[in-house]
């Protein structure tokens, strides 16, 4: 058995091909609950969501 090459890989940065905003806000409350910064899912979406990570 042969692989056969890759011809087309897509990177969905944006969440349009797959819903990530849901995993990325539960990571971020996961990772701000572990130093003590508990934040709720709406808390997250008002405050990081749509900024780029540098600006946060």
């Amino acid at each position: 058995m042969t692989l056969d090459p890759v011809e087309l890989v897509i990177f969905d940065c944006d969440g349009v091909l797959v819903d990530s905003e849901r995993l990325y806000c539960r990571v971020d409350r996961e990772v701000f609950a572990s130093v003590g910064a508990v934040f709720t899912e709406a808390e997250v979406v008002e405050y990081f969501v749509g900024w780029p990570r540098t600006t946060c």
